[in-house]
């Protein structure tokens, strides 16, 4: 682990799990603000890629960057969802909804997605940039 991450770990380790502990809260509310209700999909969407981008860097930040990580969170993103929407039929005024789910699947994988092609870019531009800086660097090698 790089020596900064030791102090960023607990702070990002906390915030996800706050930001779980209220999207739990929220979800679980007799009823939701009006607001809510108008951009439901999107709220739901938005709210488990927050939480699938959120735990990817904490176990990247963990034990670094290892694509399998972004396949783990997603299964379990996916799995919490699902609980997610099959415990709200225990609360007064709240329905489960298959919709919902797939809203909280789409946002999880396409966030993780993106993550993955950001590293996936990221490296390839590392790599290019390696390769201009050595293919430069060698003509002042070459020189008496």
């Amino acid at each position: 682990m790089r020596p900064f991450l030791r102090f960023v770990l607990p702070i990002l380790i906390l915030l996800v799990g706050a930001f779980w502990a209220a999207l739990f809260a929220a979800s679980h509310l007799p009823s939701t603000p009006a607001i809510v209700d108008r951009y439901d999909k999107l709220v739901h969407a938005m709210s488990y890629a927050a939480l699938a981008l959120g735990l990817a860097s904490v176990l990247i930040a963990w034990r670094g960057y290892q694509p399998r990580f972004l396949v783990w969170v997603g299964v379990l993103v996916i799995a919490y969802g699902a609980l997610d929407e099959y415990s709200q039929s225990l609360v007064p005024d709240r329905n489960p909804d298959l919709i919902d789910f797939a809203f909280d699947t789409a946002g999880a994988v396409l966030s993780l997605f993106l993550m993955y092609l950001a590293v996936r870019v990221t490296r390839w531009v590392r790599a290019a940039a390696s390769k201009i800086h050595e293919a430069l660097a060698e003509p002042e090698a070459a020189a008496p």
